[in-house]
């Protein structure tokens, strides 16, 4: 994502060169072979001109205000809904194509992972058997870990040291010894009887091979081991995923023995892990007993409404940046805390609850999906807020109104209004195509790209003049006289010969 920014500001900053340097120049030459025939755009500037004047006046309507109230509120109950129905969940077959091999591999690696799942503990530092009470210790963790309602139980436990000291218990009897200390002395020896030698099952090594012969003491140090727990079959990444948090809590008690929980899909976790937002437990797909689906319960309980850090670090940033440089622009609280309001109503509970209405899961392919669309979501309403705040009324007139609301927020969509709407139907006519591609990743994208431009156009177009246009009066008592230029006084005339005949 820090590449993604990074090469964002890199194309900002040589867009915003090029139009300065290029494109307003070429503008201007080219102004010379226009038409001198005015005629049609006369026209298209009075009907464009009638319809924001149209927009306007329900805007600031009783009925429009009611209206646009229901509208908002609808909004919120939708996102609200799917929200709630938002689940955290990562398949990777979405960043695949639909024809794709690696499914059929996934669905493969799946079956077998809802049979059993293997998990695998390095312990970077043994505990000393002579020493009854670290080992006592270590069996204590391996015991809660076996007691886990995930796991199947010691029966399917492959831990060489209890074989060793069972080993050891066995060669005592036979030598008739009462020592009752354990030592690694015959680890070399009890590997080689269980054809484990060559497994990489332990790492040791003696400390001086000449002093083994006359049977001394702790000569042979085990560096580190494994240990493998069978646990019960979970069918996707993301129920697995949710069994190991339990698992490194328990590791976490025992720091002495640093055991290490090793799992090929181990980064993948930690990914799932940090993109919870709201996990549930499915009764229907608990195949387990009453003590596992209380300990699921209580783990889910635990994760409920975790928030996605990584979402809404990014959006706390996003917001704040914005809101400084609204507030730098703008120098009105009223109107920044409004445009402040409306991106955060907008563009963390309705986008998220309309992304997960249309099919999408909190997995990192939506975390990254949102990252990047949501840059679309600073210009809608901050254009609006700014030709409000720095509206003149003496400069514009372009259309005879009475009413001072009506003409204020029909000459601020006039010069707002039809860039907001055209650049996003642009935008959205690009991203069409997308949809035909089917890798899910890439339809993710553009969905999301599309409902952000949505729900900033409606929120820019109705939401924001509507709530703006709440704190000014009818008639404007503080600016002059209008004044109509030539050029306006033409186009009214136009106009209104137009709309006569």
């Amino acid at each position: 994502m820090s590449s993604f920014c990074s090469c964002m500001l890199i194309a900002i900053t040589l867009d915003y060169i090029l139009e300065l340097t290029i494109f307003a120049p070429v503008l201007a030459l080219t102004t010379k072979f226009e038409r001198g025939d005015q005629s049609e755009k006369r026209q298209s500037f009075c009907y464009s001109s009638q319809c924001w004047i149209l927009l306007s006046r329900f805007v600031i309507s009783k009925v429009g205000l009611v209206t646009i109230a229901a509208m908002q509120i609808i909004l919120y109950i939708v996102a609200t809904v799917g929200i709630m129905q938002m689940k955290a969940n990562f398949d990777p077959t979405r960043a695949f194509l639909s024809d794709s091999k690696l499914i059929t591999c996934v669905e493969i690696v799946n079956s077998i992972y809802r049979e059993y799942v293997p998990t695998v503990f390095v312990v970077n530092n043994p505990p000393d058997i002579s020493n009854s009470t670290q080992y006592d210790e270590f069996m204590e963790l391996v015991d809660r870990l076996e007691e886990l309602p995930s796991s199947y139980g010691a029966e399917r436990t492959l831990l060489w040291l209890r074989d060793y000291v069972k080993y050891l218990e066995k060669k005592r009897k036979r030598s008739g010894s009462h020592n009752t200390n354990f030592t690694y002395q015959y680890v070399p020896e009890f590997l080689t009887s269980k054809f484990l030698a060559d497994k990489n099952v332990l790492h040791y090594h003696i400390v001086d091979r000449h002093v083994i012969s006359y049977l001394s003491l702790h000569s042979v140090i085990v560096d580190s081991f494994l240990f493998i727990m069978v646990s019960c079959g979970k069918g996707g990444w993301t129920r697995r995923a949710h069994f190991v948090d339990p698992i490194r809590s328990i590791l976490d008690e025992y720091p002495h023995y640093n055991v290490t929980l090793f799992d090929y899909d181990g980064t993948i976790f930690d990914l799932i892990s940090n993109v919870k937002l709201i996990a549930r437990t499915d009764q229907s797909s608990n195949n387990y007993n009453g003590m596992h689906y209380a300990h699921m319960l209580h783990i889910h309980n635990k994760i409920t409404f975790n928030s996605c850090r990584i979402i809404y670090h990014f959006l706390n940033i996003l917001l704040l940046v914005h809101f400084a440089m609204v507030l730098l622009f703008i120098c009105d609280k009223t109107v920044t805390n409004v445009n402040y309001m409306q991106i955060l109503q907008c563009y963390i509970s309705g986008l998220i609850g309309i992304l997960s209405l249309i099919g999408l899961d909190l997995d990192p392919i939506t975390m990254i999906v949102v990252l990047i669309a949501i840059g679309f979501s600073v210009d809608f309403t901050a254009h609006t807020c700014y030709h409000f705040y720095h509206y003149d009324n003496s400069a514009h007139n372009s259309n005879k109104c009475n009413d001072y609301r009506t003409r204020k927020l029909a000459d601020i969509y006039f010069v707002v209004g039809e860039p907001i709407v055209e650049g996003a139907a642009s935008t959205i006519l690009c991203m069409l195509p997308v949809f035909a591609i089917s890798t899910e990743l890439i339809k993710s994208l553009a969905k999301t790209i599309v409902t952000v431009i949505l729900l900033g156009i409606f929120h820019a177009i109705i939401i924001v003049p509507a709530i703006l246009s709440l704190r000014i009066s009818k008639t404007d008592k503080n600016e002059g006289s209008i004044m109509v230029t030539n050029h306006n006084t033409t186009v009214q005339s136009e106009c209104k010969n137009e709309t006569v005949m």
